[in-house]
């Protein structure tokens, strides 16, 4: 059964690996806000949908993905050095 945090138990038995001890809902909710975060869902929007009181614990939540990194340092790079060439042209050989 799926627990509500306040003692109870509500919804029914639940046997998917997804939420076994090494996979739990904690997890689950760690990976549904880092995955909103990196698509572009604004934090506000996961803030509401995790329940979440403060922002600050909404942000603990949301985990950048590398990829996703990457993606905002090259548009930050473009921004201050317009010239500079990008990971992906020198990827494909100066060709984008």
């Amino acid at each position: 059964m799926i627990g509500t945090g306040f003692g109870e138990k509500s919804g029914p038995r639940v046997t998917s690996s997804l939420f076994r001890a090494s996979a739990g809902t904690h997890s689950v909710r760690h990976t549904f806000s880092t995955y909103g975060g990196n698509s572009g869902v604004p934090l506000s929007v996961l803030q509401s949908l995790l329940g979440h009181t403060s922002m600050e614990t909404t942000m603990i939540y949301t985990h950048p993905l590398l990829e996703a990194e990457r993606k905002v340092v090259e548009q930050i790079a473009s921004i201050l050095l317009p010239f500079a060439p990008t990971m992906a042209s020198v990827r494909c050989g100066g060709k984008q």
